[in-house]
């Protein structure tokens, strides 16, 4: 597979996280880990249309059980045809970076 195709199939997969929920994992090689939707490629994976603002419209929400799925509520009351947003900052440094291709210095 060519190197750009890999990088756009990448694309729709968060990095895998160490257990702080921030520090990418990485291979042996120090390449990101990056992980797959527990239900499967045909799924469906809402984070991918949500857009980010610094003052969000909902907010990720941690699975409370094992087992169970992280989920997004809303964190204000949501208007009709408003646009569903998220800070990308609370997913992660290397999610926030490979959206706003700012690799914060590094």
């Amino acid at each position: 597979v060519p190197a750009s195709v890999m990088e756009q199939v990448k694309s729709f997969f968060a990095p895998l996280t160490d257990d702080d929920d921030w520090t990418p994992q990485r291979d042996d090689r120090g390449g990101l880990l990056y992980g797959v939707l527990a239900t499967g490629l045909n799924s469906i994976n809402v984070s991918w249309f949500l857009n980010h603002s610094d003052d969000p419209s909902v907010v990720f929400k941690d699975a409370e059980k094992e087992g169970e799925f992280n989920s997004y509520v809303t964190k204000r009351r949501v208007e009709a045809g408003e646009e569903l947003t998220v800070n990308y900052r609370e997913l992660g440094s290397e999610y926030l970076a490979l959206v706003t291709g700012d690799d914060g210095g590094a």
